[in-house]
């Protein structure tokens, strides 16, 4: 790496005969540097004053040092082109991906969009965390937007489209909810089941009871089908959900909500009776 003045003229033989560029007026100090993607494997890039090209030279210096490179033209992009690429290149579920397409959209494109990837700083991630906390939104959204934020940020470090991420000690951030400072759920009492199963239709009140007794998610519940069941022993085997989240914009079946979510889960008596009954009535389709 090197820095030169490229105002000063020849001064070999023809000293004094080669004018500057225009271009080189304003900006006359020049940084030459490694770049692995050019062809040449060389780069510069230049400044108005001798001091702001000597601390690019030094943080191009270090980056060296530390085996670090970072590509300077990717960093020009915006942060609106660059998150929607990030978010392409992610393999989510249909709700997942929802949820992280509603942050970019209404959090994370309107503040950070018209700006350079490279040029966002801590500050500017601490003033927007300031602001949703101030807009009042909950402990539990505003890590939520900061997660989809810092994640965005760590690609970009291993783009080498940044040298490091600005999602760091961000002191505007509020607490992490806890299960311990989580509302708590409302369980019904077994009274109150039983009234919601005697309210609906016959062919729906297994559902209900499935629900309770064994303690499945809804689309859990749906997604059983006859052969789930074990009445010997008298257990239920999840190992698939219906969801309405689909990519095709309708109901249908997907794997669970995770890998641990495959399990073999005791049926009580009462709820392998009802769906001896449920069998036997001829409402296979909604196990």
């Amino acid at each position: 790496m090197a820095i030169s003045n490229r105002n000063v003229y020849n001064r070999g033989p023809k000293k004094g005969k080669l004018k500057p560029k225009s271009e080189w007026v304003d900006k006359p100090w020049r940084v030459n540097y490694p770049e692995p993607r050019n062809q040449s494997g060389r780069a510069d890039k230049s400044f108005r004053t001798k001091t702001e090209a000597e601390a690019f030279d030094t943080k191009k210096k270090g980056e060296r040092r530390a085996g670090v490179y970072v590509d300077e033209k990717a960093g020009q992009q915006l942060m609106e082109a660059y998150a929607w690429a990030w978010l392409d290149s992610m393999s989510l579920k249909p709700g997942s991906l929802k949820r992280y397409q509603s942050v970019l959209r209404v959090h994370i494109i309107p503040f950070f969009g018209t700006m350079r990837v490279i040029d966002v700083q801590r500050t500017h991630v601490n003033t927007w965390i300031k602001k949703k906390v101030e807009h009042g939104y909950g402990k539990a959204t505003i890590h939520t937007m900061h997660d989809v934020l810092a994640s965005i940020f760590k690609a970009a470090v291993l783009d080498n489209v940044r040298g490091a991420t600005p999602c760091v000690r961000i002191t505007n951030l509020p607490p992490r909810p806890t299960r311990s400072n989580k509302k708590q759920k409302w369980l019904p009492t077994q009274l109150q089941v039983m009234a919601l199963v005697r309210a609906v239709a016959p062919r729906f009140q297994l559902a209900i009871l499935i629900a309770a007794g064994c303690g499945l998610r809804l689309g859990e519940v749906l997604g059983l089908t006859v052969e789930d069941i074990d009445f010997t022993n008298r257990t239920v085997r999840v190992r698939r959900q219906l969801s309405i989240e689909c990519t095709c914009g309708d109901a249908c079946m997907q794997t669970t909500k995770s890998p641990s979510s495959v399990r073999d889960v005791r049926m009580p008596v009462p709820v392998a009776e009802a769906a001896k009954a449920h069998i036997a009535a001829g409402y296979v389709r909604t196990l």
